[in-house]
């Protein structure tokens, strides 16, 4: 059975799709047995009562990963990822827990040639999964994840997803391991629900049919907690999102490349209206495949446009995780003529990475400050903006290359070829002390102690010493963000070695050039 879905193409999809007309969320708020990928979004943004602001994000997945020929039905995995975005202390607490049949379906796909073609991460995944480990931060459910069928209730290990009586939402997350976290939160539609897309319809990220629709704006109550700490709401916003979807039937797929990126942002702006666009890359032609803005005004009235900007500012620079040594913009232009919209999007803080296998390795979503103009008049906003896909890091060399690349900007932060006289005291022995620089011709130290130094540095190196350092850190649940300049320090101690072996040993050439002496 099929149902109509007006669109450009005038498709028929399947019978527990939304037709045409108002979506009736009493039934399409539940699982549909027709996609094989289903998730149920939230996102709020929250001033407490003891004056700290947070942002949060949840996503309850669901993916059909087999079919049960006996019981006729699909196999699901199952997946949770969340996180609480501090912004005043510019922390991030993250969340990701992950099907108990993961390290089956990874081992599979390696087999396929799936994830990655370089041999040593092969071997060395195919190592841990074999023995039914998974990466970090990645962790497996404990309890069999619950998705009920006639009501909306998600049970993923104690995080639950439930649709009241009287049209609210409750959501409520609790984690106690890796991170001490949670969220008791109530959200109130504000709006009507509407479609995104063509009419609800996007092109999934695998090649999928997907339907989508979203609630722009709610009223939201409740507590959080990070660590010991619990922060009661005195205010806050929220937005749902629902999207389900299936793989066409053979022959009748799209031509769209399976290796694809997406932006996406969704912003509820200060007059009352809210604003969501995304735009899909195919990575492989490098070109768009799929893109639309969606904006809602005060009374739940949609508008779209087609043709609209919505970039990075590259100006602006961007942000490398000491994690995965992903790059991501830190600063986004969104320009819709046809909305009469002008917007820019800064992220509240760029540490806001979610690492997670399902992601290879990684995506960015986190809270932005979007300021602009929208129909003439100034707005302010606050938004969720997810970037995933864009990875630069398929092979152990692509890694280390990057690595290398900021373990240079570290050493020339370390150890510069133009300071002020502060940073001058302060490498001749430390600022404020002026005993040691009276005299001292800069320019002459600079020549004689620094550039010699930075001649064989800067010709580069395999720099897995400097990640070593970091990723120590990164492995027994710290923070290599703040240390990131201690990527310089190995690479100084190795270059210093390697300068006192040429003299030694009478070397004539190091990394391709003369040796230091």
């Amino acid at each position: 059975m099929t149902t109509k879905l007006k669109t450009p193409e005038t498709e028929t999809f399947p019978e527990d799709w939304p037709g045409t007309g108002p979506i009736d969320l009493d039934i399409h708020d539940l699982p549909h047995a027709s996609s094989s990928t289903e998730w149920w979004y939230v996102n709020s943004h929250i001033e407490t009562k003891q004056g700290r602001n947070f942002s949060l994000f949840a996503s309850f997945f669901r993916k059909a990963i087999a079919f049960d020929r006996k019981a006729n039905k699909p196999v699901y995995g199952y997946s949770i990822s969340w996180a609480i975005s501090d912004l005043d202390k510019k922390e991030y607490h993250a969340v990701s827990i992950i099907d108990k049949s993961a390290p089956k379906i990874g081992l599979k796909r390696l087999r396929n040639g799936d994830h990655t073609k370089d041999p040593y991460i092969r071997k060395a995944a195919t190592e841990m999964l074999r023995k039914g480990n998974i990466p970090y931060p990645d962790e497996l459910f404990k309890d069999d994840p619950i998705c009920a069928e006639d009501r909306l209730y998600l049970n993923y290990d104690g995080n639950t997803y439930e649709k009241l009586k009287d049209g609210s939402y409750a959501l409520h997350l609790s984690h106690d391991d890796q991170v001490k976290a949670g969220a008791d939160l109530r959200f109130f539609p504000e709006k009507p629900v509407t479609r995104h897309g063509e009419n609800g319809l996007v092109r999934g990220a695998s090649a999928e049919d997907m339907f989508y629709y979203f609630i722009p704006r709610c009223r939201v109550e409740g507590s959080l907690s990070i660590g010991e700490e619990t922060f009661e709401i005195k205010t806050a916003t929220g937005w749902y999102d629902h999207e389900f979807g299936h793989h066409r039937e053979e022959g009748k797929q799209t031509s769209m490349s399976k290796d694809i990126a997406w932006n996406w942002i969704a912003v509820q702006l200060s007059n009352g209206c809210e604003l969501t666009t995304y735009e899909m890359i195919d990575l492989k032609r490098n070109k768009s495949c799929g893109k639309l803005a969606v904006l809602i005004g005060k009374t739940g009235k949609r508008r779209v446009a087609r043709e609209f900007k919505f970039h990075p500012i590259r100006r602006a620079g961007q942000w490398t995780s000491t994690r995965t040594f992903n790059d991501y913009p830190v600063e986004w232009e969104i320009e819709i003529p046809t909305l009469n919209i002008s917007l820019t999007a800064k992220a509240a803080f760029p540490e806001q990475e979610f690492g997670t296998i399902i992601s290879k390795p990684a995506f960015w979503e986190g809270r932005m400050e979007v300021t602009g103009k929208a129909g003439g008049r100034n707005v302010k906003g606050k938004g969720y903006l997810e970037r995933s896909g864009f990875h630069k890091t398929d092979t152990l060399k692509s890694f280390f290359k990057i690595v290398s690349r900021e373990t240079l900007k570290s050493i020339s932060k370390i150890l510069p070829t133009a300071f002020p006289q502060p940073k001058f005291e302060a490498l001749v022995s430390k600022e404020g002390n002026k005993n040691f620089t009276k005299g001292l011709d800069k320019k002459q130290y600079v020549e004689n102690l620094i550039r010699p130094i930075r001649e064989i540095t800067d010709r580069g190196g395999k720099s897995w010493r400097s990640y070593a350092t970091i990723a120590c850190c990164d492995i027994v649940g710290g923070n290599s963000q703040p240390a990131k300049d201690w990527l310089a320090l190995p690479e100084l101690m190795h270059v210093g070695s390697l300068i006192v072996d040429d003299v030694e040993d009478k070397s004539d050439i190091r990394r391709g050039g003369p040796a230091c002496h």
